[in-house]
C-alpha cells in the first residue's frame, strides 16, 4: 500500500500559494496579478493526469491571471520527500 507523503506539500502550497511562487518562481511571480486571485483546479487535474497528458503526476494544477488580464494555469509538481526502513 502506497502512503500518501506528499499531502503535506500538496496543502502547503495551496496555504502559501502567492508566497510559494514569489520564493520558487519569482520571475513567474512578478507576471501574476493577486488581486483577481487564483483557483485550484482538482477536477481538470485528474482529467489530464488520468489521460496521460502530464507526463509525470503533477500535485497542483491552478488558475492565475497576468497583470496583463490573461488567464494562465500553472501545473505544479513539488518535491516529495520518502523513506524507508533501514534493516540494520
Amino acid at each position: 500500500m502506497r502512503g500518501r507523503y506528499d499531502e503535506g506539500w500538496k496543502e502547503t502550497i495551496r496555504t502559501f500559494f502567492p508566497h510559494f511562487l514569489s520564493f520558487f518562481f519569482p520571475s513567474i511571480a512578478q507576471h501574476i496579478d493577486t488581486s483577481k486571485g487564483f483557483d485550484f483546479l482538482d477536477k481538470e487535474l485528474g482529467r489530464i493526469s488520468r489521460k496521460g497528458l502530464t507526463g509525470r503526476r503533477a500535485d497542483t494544477l491552478a488558475k492565475v491571471y497576468l497583470k496583463n488580464g490573461e488567464e494562465q494555469w500553472l501545473l505544479i509538481h513539488a518535491v516529495e520527500s520518502q523513506g524507508s526502513k533501514v534493516e540494520r
